[in-house]
C-alpha cells in the first residue's frame, strides 16, 4: 500500500456499504496529513488529486478489487476542505455494485460534506485491473 493510500485508511473513521448502490463514510485527516502539504502552507486544503485517491481507496477497500481511474467526467468545488474537520462522504454508483465485476468498470458520484455543506462533487468512471 502507498504511503498516500496508508493515510487514508487511517483517517477513516468509518465506511459502510448502505445498499447496492451507496457507499457512506466519515473522514477525519490529521495536519500532517500528505494531501495537505501541496496547497496552501498557512490555511492547508485538501488537494484535489487526494480527493480522487481517497474515493478510489474508499472503493477498493469496500468492494475489494483493484481499481483504476480512466475518466474524471465532473469535478466541481464548493468549499475547502482543511486539516481536521468531520468529512462526510458518499459513492453512488450509476450500476449496482454487485454488478462491477461483471461489467468491468464502474461509474460513480463522489459528494464531499462538511457540517452540512458540499465541499466537493465528483463524477467519475474506473475500471477493474
Amino acid at each position: 500500500m502507498n504511503p498516500v493510500c496508508k493515510e487514508i485508511t487511517e483517517a477513516v473513521i468509518s465506511s459502510t456499504l448502505i445498499d447496492e448502490y451507496t457507499i457512506s463514510a466519515k473522514l477525519n485527516f490529521s495536519i500532517k496529513f500528505i494531501g495537505f502539504r501541496g496547497h496552501f502552507e498557512s490555511k492547508p486544503v485538501l488537494a484535489a488529486a487526494c480527493a480522487l485517491e481517497v474515493v478510489k481507496t474508499i472503493l477498493c477497500q469496500t468492494l475489494n478489487l483493484k481499481l483504476k481511474l480512466t475518466e474524471i467526467k465532473i469535478a466541481k468545488f464548493f468549499n475547502p476542505i482543511g486539516n481536521s474537520e468531520n468529512i462526510s462522504l458518499t459513492i453512488t454508483s450509476v450500476k449496482s455494485l454487485k454488478d462491477v465485476i461483471l461489467l468491468q468498470q464502474i461509474s460513480i458520484r463522489a459528494l464531499f460534506e462538511k457540517v452540512n455543506e458540499k465541499a466537493m462533487i465528483l463524477q467519475l468512471n474506473f475500471e477493474i485491473k
